[in-house]
């Protein structure tokens, strides 16, 4: 296992995936609104779109 956002890219090129969905519980700030795993994908140079959905 490495790290979160990395094997999220890693596994969504492997899977071909055409959407990630990724869940967010965070409080305030970009990078918490996100959370810092979803705000990582994002930055990560995802592929593929990208939608975050709030807790």
């Amino acid at each position: 296992m490495g790290h979160p956002v990395e094997e999220i890219l890693k596994e969504a090129r492997r899977a071909k995936a055409d959407l990630l969905v990724m869940g967010s519980h965070g409080k305030s700030g970009i990078g918490s609104v996100l959370g810092s795993v979803a705000f990582g994908v994002l930055q990560g140079q995802s592929r593929v779109p990208v939608l975050v959905v709030r807790k």
